[in-house]
C-alpha cells in the first residue's frame, strides 16, 4: 500500500516543486508561521531572518548555541584574523526558502560604508558548499500520536512517516528520529537519528516498533521530550551546523494534564515545530493550542483518508500533507546562508564595536524583515606592520618566523608534511592575495601551494634533516617574506655495545655492535632493530666519513654476504630441583619451554602473531636450541646439544624428571655458558661464521650442593653472553631471587602464578576468523621473551663496513681510529658510541678514478690490465657437467660522485652477465654461460656512469667434451641416471645429505648395514638385455668422504670376482677385477675429507690406472677383456653378487658419503681425468 501511495505522491511532488505552497503560513519573528485565515496579502520581495553568531550567557542557559533569532540587535561572529560571519535565512513572498542567491544579490554595510565584494573576498556558503571542516544536518523528529484518542489508523500514520523516508534529502544531510507512545501512553524514542533507509523503513513497518498504545495521552510531555533530542546551531563558531524540525502528527488531545501548551512552547524556544492536526472533530481550543505550538507550520488535516489528487487545495490527505511538510523543511534548509567577508577593521580601532547591515539588492520588500543588522567586535582582529605573516591565530596573531619540524628516526622522504598558511597585512587597501612558494634547499624540504583560490596554504614535504628557507611572494600586492624551516630528528637514548673494530685489505674498515634503548626495567632491554646507515655518523681519525664516497654498508644477520653465516645459540636451562615449599612447577616449566621452542623453530600456521624462525636469505634457520638440566638425584648435568629440530628439543624436555634433592645450579649455569663461544668478528682467520647466544633460565628456587661454584664464578664467565632469568612461583628464597636478578643481564622476569591461564584470540596465517586459545601465564611469558627479546636481540646485531682512503701505514700498530655514533642520541654516558682502533698497513692505495675489479687482501689490484677472465665448461656428451660462474665486484677508487655501475657483454651467446641488485650501486655481478654453450671470446664493459669512467675486460670461454657416459648419478635429490639410458638407482637405507659444496640433498650418506643404492637395468651377463658379458674399455669415477677405519667397505661393485669393484681397505682405496692384480693405494683417505677416485681400464693398452683427486696414483697391467659371463647387477655402497635388481648384497657396506658416480664406456686419459676433477671439485 505504501508503494502505491508513493507512485501517487511522485506526481504530486512534481506539481508542488513547480508551483507554490498553499498552506496556513504567517511571519513570526521573521520565520515561517501561521495565520488564522491563510489569505493575507502577498509580499513582493524577500524577507530575512538572522542568527546570532556568538554564544551568550542566555544561550548557554537555554542549551542552544545561538542566543537570538531575528532582524536587529544581532551579535555577529568575528573570526581571526579579520573575518565577519553572518548567518541568516532568506524567504520569498510565500515564505518559502530561497536557494540560489549569490554575493552579488546582497549589500553589506559596515559602519555606514558599503563593503567591497572584491577587496573583502566576500563569499557565500550554503549547506552543500561548506568548507571541509564543517558539516550540516537537518534533524527531523517525527512525533506520531499512536494513542487510542487519535482519529486516524496506525497504518495511515505509518504511511505518512514513510513519506519522509521516501523523499529523504537527496544531499544526504537529513537525519530522522521517531517518537511514539509506549503501551502506557508515555512518549519514547523508538528510533534515534539516522539516515539509513533500511532502518527507517523498519521503523515505519506494520510489524515495527510502533504499535497501538493503550494508555492515556500525555501529548505535551511527549513534545517536550522530542524537542530535547537536538540542539540547533546556525553559528560558524561551531563547525557542526544543525537545523531541526519537530513534526507532530496528532489529534492534540492530552488526557493526562501533566503538561500544557505553555510548557511546550517554553521548551520549544526558537526551534521549529510543525503540527499536523488530524481529524475533523478536534475542539477549537485544542486547535488554537496546536497553532500556537506550530511556529514552523500548522496543517489541519480534516480528512486524512481521502484519495490523493493533483490539486493544490486545502483538501489534502495525510500523506499529501506530509509531502508538503518535507518539501517545506528542505526549502527551509536550502534558504540558509552563511556570508563571510574580510573586514578592514583591526584590533587597534578606537571603537572595536562595528555596525553591520545586510540587505537584498533590489528587494521590493521594505518592511522590518527586509534586512538584518547587528554588530561585531574587532578586539581579536589582526594588526601589525605591513608584511606576510605565517600560521597566525587569535592566540598568536604574529604567527611564526621559524618552523621546526620533528621527524622520527627512520622516516623517509615524503612521509612527513606540514601545512603553512600565509597572511598578507598592509596598512592601506589591498587586493586579494596570490602566493608563490619556493624552498631554498629541496634536499631538506620541498613546498607546494594549493590552487589559485587556495594559494595561501602550502604543504611542506620533508626530504631529510637540515635547514632551509621558504620564500613566499604575494604577487598581487608585491610583497615578499621568508620563513626559516628546520628539520630535526627526534632525540632518543641508545646504548651501543661494541663487539669489535677491525680492518682488512685492500681498504675495508669494520665495526660490529649491538644497539639497545636506555634505560631498562629489570634489564628487559628494548633492542633497536631498524637503524639505517643514514642514522649514523662515522669519524675516521676525527674526520667525518662521506657515506656515498666510502660506500658505507650496514649489514644485519639476514643480509650478510653469502659466504658468511649467523647463528643464535639458545640454551634452555631448566632447574628441576624442589622449590622451597616443595611445589612441583616442573610440568608448567616444561610446557612453557616447549612453547618457547615452537615459537623459535617453526612457523605456526595457526597463529599469525608469531614471527616464525630466524631465517637467512636462503630460508635456512639461524637459531639453534640446546637443553640443560639435571638427573633426578641432582648429580649429573644432562645436555641436549644444539639443534634446529623441534621434535628433538621436545623429546629432550620430556626426558627431564623431577629432582629430589640439591643440585649444582651454578655448575649448570657454567656448563650452559660454555656450550658455545661468541664470534662477532667478520675477519676471523678460522671462519666467517657469526655466533651469538643466550641462556634462558627457568627456576623455582634451588638447593645448591655446598663446595661447588658460586655466584661470582657465573658472573665472571658470562662476559658478553646474554642471560634471561625467569623465576617461577612465589616461594623463591631471597638468595635465589637475588642470583637470578644478578645473572639476568638480558632480562629478569617474575611469574608468581605460572599456572594461571589467559585466553587469547588467535588468527591463522592468511585467515580472517579468530579462535580462542588458552595459555598459562608462564607460556605467554616465554613466547613473549622469544618474540620481544630474543628475536630482536639477533636483529639488533649490526656489521658496519666502509672503504677507507687512508694510505697504507708502514707498521701494523692499529693507530687509526674509528668512532660510530647514532645521530640525535641523547645518551652521553656509557655506550654513547662505538670507538676503537684499526690498522691500515694492509690497505691499498690505487689510482684516483680508476675501476678496480675483484680486489683482495693478497691481490689488491684484482684483475690487472691485460689479464683475461677464463671460463671453462665440461660436457659429458650432451650433458653439462658443470655450469661455471665468475663473481665480479667493481670499485672506483676515490670516486668524486656516487658510483652507478652498468655491466655489458658484447656477445651474450658466449657469456652472460647478471648484476646483483642488492649490491651497492650495482657494484657486484656474476658471469655465467647460456644454456646452449659455445666456445669463444667476447668483451665485458664496466661503466661507472656516476663518475663517467669505464673499464673493458676480455672473457674467454673454452669447453672440454668428455665421452658420453654409460651412466651418470649426480644424486641431485634422487638416485636417477641422468643419461638417456635411464639406468636409475634406488636407495635402500641410504639418505640424502649435503655435498662437498654444501648443497643440500645432493649426495648420499651410508651409515649402517644394509644401506645401499641398487642399480636397475644396467647389468653384465650373456643374455640379450645385458650391457655386456665382458668388461672392455671402462672408467668409473666417484666422490667419497669417510672417516671409517678398519676392514673392507664397498664404494661400487659389480662383483669384483666376475667383473669389477671399487672398495676401501683400511682407509686405502682398492680396485679388483679378474683381469689383473688388484690396485691398492699406499696412502689412506679416511680423513673425513672429500676425495675423487677414478679407475680407467684400457683393454687395448692392457692397463688399469687409478687416480685420486685428478692425479695418477697406480698403474697395473691387465690381460685383456675380462668377465665371466654370469649375470651381475651392481650396487653403490654395498658388495654385489646380485643376479637380478637388488637381488643379493653381501654386506661390506660403505660408511660415509658418496656423490657424482660416473661410468664411461672408454678409458679416460690422464688429462681428461684432471679436467673432470677440476670441473667437479
Amino acid at each position: 500500500m505504501i508503494n502505491l501511495k508513493k507512485r501517487l505522491l511522485n506526481e504530486l511532488n512534481r506539481k508542488l516543486l513547480t508551483g507554490f505552497f498553499v498552506s496556513c503560513l504567517a511571519v513570526v519573528t521573521g520565520t515561517i508561521g501561521c495565520s488564522d485565515s491563510g489569505g493575507s496579502s502577498k509580499k513582493t520581495g524577500y524577507s530575512l531572518s538572522g542568527y546570532d553568531g556568538v554564544v551568550s550567557e542566555q544561550s548557554v542557559t537555554q542549551q542552544s548555541l545561538v542566543s537570538a533569532i531575528g532582524n536587529t540587535g544581532l551579535d555577529f561572529y568575528a573570526q581571526f584574523p579579520w573575518f565577519v560571519n553572518l548567518t541568516y535565512q532568506v524567504f520569498d513572498e510565500d515564505h518559502i526558502g530561497v536557494t540560489d542567491l549569490t554575493v552579488n544579490n546582497f549589500t553589506v554595510m559596515e559602519d555606514g560604508a558599503e563593503v567591497s565584494k572584491l577587496a573583502s573576498e566576500m563569499n557565500i556558503r550554503k549547506r552543500d558548499t561548506l568548507p571541509s571542516e564543517y558539516s550540516y544536518a537537518i534533524k527531523t523528529v517525527l512525533f506520531l500520536d499512536n494513542t487510542p484518542s487519535s482519529s486516524v489508523t496506525l497504518e495511515k500514520m505509518l504511511e505518512s512517516g514513510q513519506v519522509i523516508v521516501d523523499y529523504l534529502d537527496e544531499k544526504n544531510q537529513q537525519e530522522v528520529a521517531v517518537v511514539a507512545y509506549d503501551e502506557s501512553g508515555e512518549a519514547e524514542v523508538v528510533q534515534d537519528f539516522t539516515s539509513d533507509m533500511s532502518t527507517l523503513n523498519r521503523a515505519f513497518s506494520l510489524d515495527g516498533p510502533i504499535q497501538p498504545s493503550k494508555g492515556v495521552t500525555n501529548f505535551y510531555s511527549g513534545v517536550i521530550e522530542a524537542l530535547a533530542l537536538w540542539e540547533d546551531n546556525q553559528s560558524p563558531a561551531n563547525p557542526d551546523f544543525v537545523q531541526g524540525f519537530l513534526v507532530a502528527v496528532t489529534d492534540g488531545k492530552d488526557t493526562t494534564g501533566l503538561s500544557n501548551v505553555s510548557a511546550a512552547i517554553a521548551a520549544r524556544g526558537d526551534k521549529q515545530v510543525i503540527v499536523l492536526a488530524v481529524g475533523n472533530d478536534i475542539p477549537d481550543y485544542i486547535l488554537n493550542d496546536l497553532k500556537l505550538l506550530g511556529n514552523g507550520g500548522f496543517y489541519h488535516v480534516t480528512d486524512p483518508l481521502i484519495p490523493a489528487d493533483e490539486k493544490s487545495d486545502k483538501k489534502e490527505n495525510l500523506c499529501e500533507t506530509m509531502l508538503e511538510v518535507q518539501n517545506q523543511m528542505l526549502a527551509y534548509a536550502d534558504g540558509f546562508y552563511w556570508l563571510q567577508y574580510k573586514s578592514a577593521a583591526t584590533s587597534e580601532n578606537a571603537n572595536p564595536v562595528h555596525a553591520v547591515t545586510l540587505t537584498v539588492v533590489n528587494n521590493r520588500n521594505d518592511g522590518a524583515d527586509s534586512f538584518i543588522s547587528g554588530t561585531f567586535n574587532s578586539d581579536a582582529f589582526f594588526s601589525g606592520e605591513p608584511s606576510i605573516y605565517f600560521n597566525t591565530s587569535a592566540s598568536d596573531p604574529d604567527g611564526i618566523t621559524e618552523k621546526v619540524i620533528i621527524i622520527e628516526r627512520g622516516q623517509g622522504a615524503g612521509e612527513v608534511t606540514e601545512t603553512i598558511k600565509a597572511l598578507t597585512f598592509l596598512s592601506s587597501g589591498y587586493n586579494p592575495s596570490q602566493y608563490e612558494w619556493t624552498s631554498g634547499n629541496n634536499s631538506v624540504a620541498t613546498v607546494a601551494s594549493g590552487t589559485a583560490a587556495n594559494s595561501a596554504n602550502a604543504v611542506v614535504t620533508v626530504v631529510g634533516p637540515g635547514d632551509t628557507t621558504l620564500t613566499v611572494k604575494d604577487t598581487v600586492n608585491s610583497i615578499t617574506q621568508t620563513l626559516s624551516i628546520k628539520i630535526k630528528v627526534r632525540e632518543e637514548s641508545f646504548e651501543m655495545k661494541k663487539h669489535v673494530v677491525t680492518s682488512k685489505g685492500p681498504w675495508f674498515a669494520d665495526a660490529t655492535f649491538q644497539v639497545r634503548k636506555t634505560p631498562s626495567v629489570n634489564n628487559q632491554w628494548e633492542w633497536t632493530t631498524d637503524l639505517a646507515r643514514e642514522d649514523m655518523t662515522i669519524l675516521e681519525n676525527g674526520l667525518k666519513i662521506d657515506m656515498e664516497v666510502s660506500e658505507v654498508h650496514l649489514r644485519k644477520r639476514d643480509n650478510i654476504p653469502s659466504d658468511y653465516s649467523y647463528t643464535l645459540k639458545t640454551v634452555l636451562m631448566i632447574d628441576n630441583s624442589p622449590s622451597a615449599r616443595n611445589i612441583d612447577n616442573l610440568p608448567l616449566i616444561k610446557k612453557a619451554a616447549k612453547a618457547f621452542a615452537k615459537r623459535a623453530l617453526v612457523n605456526d600456521a595457526a597463529d599469525n602473531s608469531d614471527l616464525g624462525p630466524l631465517l637467512n636469505t636462503k630460508d635456512e634457520r639461524q637459531q639453534e636450541l640446546a637443553v640443560v638440566s639435571y638427573d633426578e638425584n641432582g648429580e649429573k648435568i644432562i645436555v641436549q646439544d644444539f639443534t634446529t629440530d623441534l621434535d628433538t628439543v621436545n623429546a629432550a624436555i620430556d626426558a627431564i624428571d623431577r629432582g629430589f634433592g640439591p643440585i649444582d645450579f651454578y655448575g649448570g649455569m657454567l656448563d650452559s655458558l660454555n656450550l658455545w663461544d661468541n664470534d662477532q668478528s667478520p675477519y676471523d682467520t678460522a671462519n666467517t661464521a657469526f655466533v651469538q647466544g643466550v641462556v634462558i633460565v627457568f627456576s623455582d628456587g634451588w638447593q645448591s650442593n655446598p663446595g661447588f661454584y658460586d655466584r661470582a664464578a657465573v658472573l665472571a664467565e658470562t662476559g658478553d653472553k646474554q642471560i634471561i632469568c625467569v623465576s617461577v612461583g612465589n616461594d623463591l628464597v631471597s638468595g635465589n631471587g637475588e642470583d637470578l636478578i644478578a645473572f639476568g643481564n638480558a632480562g629478569y622476569y617474575s611469574v608468581p602464578n605460572p599456572g594461571q591461564t589467559v585466553k587469547v584470540m588467535v588468527t591463522p596465517d592468511g585467515g580472517t576468523t579468530s579462535k580462542e586459545v588458552t595459555y598459562t601465564t608462564l607460556e605467554r611469558t616465554l613466547m613473549g621473551i622469544q618474540d620481544n627479546k630474543v628475536y630482536p636481540y639477533a636483529n639488533s646485531f649490526y656489521w658496519l663496513d666502509y672503504k677507507s682512503y687512508l694510505p697504507p701505514a708502514a707498521e701494523c700498530k692499529g693507530s687509526e681510529s674509528m668512532v660510530v655514533t647514532i645521530n640525535n642520541n641523547s645518551n652521553t654516558g656509557t655506550g654513547k658510541n662505538v670507538a676503537g682502533n684499526f690498522s691500515s698497513c694492509q690497505f691499498f692505495e690505487g689510482i684516483d678514478g680508476s675501476i678496480y675489479v675483484n680486489s683482495t687482501v693478497t691481490n689488491p689490484d684484482g684483475i690487472k690490465p691485460g689479464e683475461d677472465i677464463d671460463l671453462q665448461y665440461v660436457m659429458l656428451g650432451d650433458i653439462p657437467l658443470n655450469d661455471p660462474i665468475y663473481p665480479l665486484e667493481a670499485f672506483t677508487y676515490k670516486h668524486a660522485n656516487t658510483p652507478a655501475y652498468e655491466w655489458l657483454i658484447a656477445n651474450q651467446n658466449i657469456v652472460r652477465v647478471t648484476p646483483d641488485p642488492r649490491s651497492y650501486a650495482n657494484s657486484r655481478a656474476t658471469l655465467s654461460l647460456p644454456v646452449n654453450k659455445q666456445q669463444g671470446t667476447t668483451s665485458l664493459r664496466i661503466d661507472d656512469t656516476g663518475n663517467s669512467v669505464f673499464r673493458t675486460l676480455t672473457v674467454n670461454v673454452s669447453g672440454l667434451l668428455l665421452p658420453a657416459p654409460i651412466a651418470y648419478y649426480p644424486f641431485n635429490g634422487n638416485a636417477d641416471d641422468m643419461t638417456p639410458n635411464q639406468y636409475d638407482g634406488e636407495a635402500f637405507g641410504a639418505t640424502l645429505t649435503a655435498d662437498r659444496n654444501g648443497n643440500l640433498n645432493s649426495a648420499y650418506s651410508f651409515s649402517k648395514v644394509g644401506d645401499r643404492i641398487a642399480i636397475d637395468n644396467f647389468y653384465y651377463g650373456s643374455d640379450t638385455g645385458a650391457y655386456s658379458d665382458t668388461v672392455g674399455n671402462l672408467t668409473v669415477c666417484l666422490w667419497f668422504k669417510t672417516s671409517a677405519g678398519g676392514g673392507v667397505t664397498t664404494l661400487i661393485d659389480f662383483d669384483d670376482s666376475d667383473y669389477w669393484g671399487l672398495f676401501m681397505n683400511n682407509g686405502e682405496i682398492a680396485y679388483g677385477s679378474p683381469g689383473g692384480d688388484p690396485l691398492n693405494t699406499v696412502s689412506t683417505y679416511n680423513d673425513s675429507q672429500w676425495h675423487q677416485v677414478c679407475v680407467a681400464t684400457n683393454v687395448v693398452q692392457l692397463e688399469q690406472k687409478l687416480f685420486v683427486d685428478g692425479n695418477l696414483v697406480l698403474t697395473q697391467p691387465i690381460t685383456g677383456d675380462f668377465g665371466s659371463g654370469a649375470t651381475r647387477y651392481g650396487f653403490i655402497g654395498a658388495e654385489s653378487e646380485a643376479v637380478a635388481f637388488d637381488n643379493l648384497s653381501n654386506g661390506v657396506n660403505f660408511n660415509g658419503m658418496i656423490d657424482d658416480v660416473i661410468l664411461f664406456g672408454s678409458a679416460l686419459s690422464e688429462a681428461q681425468v684432471m679436467f673432470l676433477y677440476e670441473a667437479t671439485k
